[in-house]
């Protein structure tokens, strides 16, 4: 059912029954403007309502800014094509070499760990490094390490590992079985995903707030919303020269990409 909204705003109101045998489906739309002869896509930034990870079911909404993606057409043969794909699929947990289980979310088109790994072992089982508080011995890894934040393993559970880039580009991978660390790419949909990179943080962030107890974000966590279910925790980091800093107060995550 499709109806054109009557305030002059070029909106276009679209119900629809969504079937098949798959758990979720991403949906797409096409538009002709000749009875459907020639069809072209509608851009997802003009679309609102049941786009992405949709179960199947009745009374699916989708709002179409019409006059924003097409400014200028009209026709009275226009026509529709609502064009439905397989959703994202995600565990509800996953293991590493380690026996430690992770969390998952689907968020959009994409399933994430929804924890920070801690593994001392790469997936096809080979130990990682582990300096301690050798500063000197991290300085010089160039084949891959991790340590524990202030090089207690206490925070394993809360924090998990920090682990170089030498581990993040170690042939034997990091991350556990048909898994890998994202790419700057697959990080740049997750943000265009969410708003962009001034409203993506909020939604990634876990909102536990200090005084709770650890694990938690120092006071006041401005815009925490955690509205991804991706817990992002503040896990600090180790600089080169092997010190430790912001525990409580920044959160860093690998990319495979050389940014420089």
């Amino acid at each position: 059912l499709v109806n054109q909204q009557t305030d002059g705003s070029g909106m276009v109101d679209i119900s629809f029954t969504l079937t098949g045998p798959e758990s979720s489906y991403n949906i797409a739309l096409e538009v002709s403007f000749d009875a459907g002869t020639v069809y072209s896509p509608i851009p997802p930034a003009f679309l609102t309502g049941d786009l992405v990870n949709i179960p199947p079911g009745a009374n699916k909404q989708i709002i179409w800014d019409g006059m924003g993606s097409y400014p200028d057409t009209n026709s009275a043969q226009s026509v529709l094509k609502i064009i439905a794909t397989k959703g994202a699929s995600c565990p509800t947990s996953l293991t590493d070499f380690d026996g430690n289980s992770y969390s998952m979310t689907i968020i959009g088109t994409q399933c994430w760990m929804a924890e920070n790994l801690k593994t001392a072992h790469y997936k096809n089982g080979t130990p990682i490094e582990y300096p301690g508080a050798d500063n000197t011995a991290w300085q010089n890894n160039a084949t891959g390490a991790y340590g524990w934040y202030n090089n207690d393993i206490s925070w394993k559970d809360s924090y998990g590992a920090l682990y170089n880039w030498h581990a993040v580009m170690n042939p034997n991978k990091l991350c556990p079985q048909q898994w890998h660390i994202a790419s700057l790419d697959e990080w740049n949909v997750l943000v265009n995903y969410l708003g962009g990179e001034y409203a993506a943080g909020g939604k990634l962030k876990s909102t536990r707030t200090d005084p709770d107890p650890h694990p938690r974000w120092d006071s006041p966590n401005t815009g925490a919303t955690n509205e991804a279910n991706w817990e992002g925790l503040p896990n600090g980091f180790r600089e080169f020269d092997g010190d430790f800093h912001e525990l409580g107060a920044t959160g860093t995550w690998w990319t495979t990409s050389d940014i420089g």
